[in-house]
């Protein structure tokens, strides 16, 4: 996957997928690839990348892990939403205690891990058809 300047990719609709597990990272890619018709799906690998991205084109949804280099899922949850408010996040945990947490931080949807792709699916295409 090549990386893209912010100038080339300014003003694309995009879905953000903040994950660092590959495999995790290429079964979602796949994924909403195939579900998410006319939207590019951007790989942000390093969380603090993520204000470049929200300013530089419309970003309807973000998906986030909550263990990242550098913040937590809620951390950047807490920048989504300070940046580009109408943003939707999905924080995907293994942690189950967070729930409450999450949703203080201002996540729109909890997917504790592991979760169904018809589960995500739903929220996608719900979030999509909002836009």
């Amino acid at each position: 996957m090549s990386r893209e300047t912010a100038q080339q990719i300014q003003g694309r609709p995009s879905i953000l997928l903040v994950e660092d597990d590959p495999g995790i990272v290429s079964l979602l890619l796949r994924f909403l690839v195939r579900i998410a018709e006319g939207y590019d799906i951007v790989l942000v690998w390093d969380a603090s990348e993520i204000l470049t991205y929200l300013r530089s084109r419309p970003v309807p949804l973000v998906l986030t892990d909550y263990s990242l280099l550098g913040m937590t899922g809620l951390q950047l949850t807490a920048v989504v939403k300070r940046t580009a408010p109408g943003t939707r996040v999905v924080l995907m945990t293994g942690d189950i205690t967070i729930h409450d947490q999450a949703r203080a931080h201002g996540v729109d949807y909890y997917l504790p891990k592991p979760f169904r792709l018809d589960t995500l699916e739903h929220i996608v295409r719900v979030v999509l058809s909002t836009v």
